[in-house]
């Protein structure tokens, strides 16, 4: 059986925090093998927020009135969600109506722009029609 993190410290193993046991190797039983996330903090052993959607975000259809709908679609290309922004929606009230729509949390979803840029790398009160109308702005 795997051991907790307070079994493997009592052993005497000594390792910065975040690591867990999580195979035991049948031909040598005494070595045991840990692993941990890829920027994990070794005082806290937190391990970093991860995006768990990734969205490619395009302006589907144009309006007369200035308006858009804009699609997300992931990796796959599948369209995953659909989200109205008129001209004075600001890249957060974007982000925060999208993750609605997923119900997801913000931090869980990454929003990214045909060009590549990341949709949070722009101020927050941007109006999101602007960066899509111009995505290679500077900010």
């Amino acid at each position: 059986r795997l051991l907790t993190e307070e079994e493997w410290r009592s052993l005497g193993v000594q390792q910065s925090r975040g690591w867990t046991h999580y195979e035991i190797h049948r031909p040598e039983p005494h070595v045991l093998l840990f692993r941990r996330p890829l920027g994990t903090d070794p005082t806290t052993g937190k391990a970093p927020d991860v995006p768990d959607i990734v969205l490619t975000v395009a302006v589907k259809k144009h309006h007369q009135d200035g308006s858009a709908h804009t699609s997300c679609t992931s990796i796959s290309g599948r369209e995953v969600a659909s989200v109205h922004a008129n001209q004075t929606t600001s890249v957060k009230d974007y982000l925060s109506q999208l993750a609605d729509q997923l119900h997801a949390r913000e931090n869980q979803v990454t929003t990214v722009l045909a060009c590549g840029k990341l949709l949070s790398d722009f101020p927050k009160s941007k109006p999101l029609l602007e960066i899509l109308q111009f995505p290679d702005i500077e900010q």
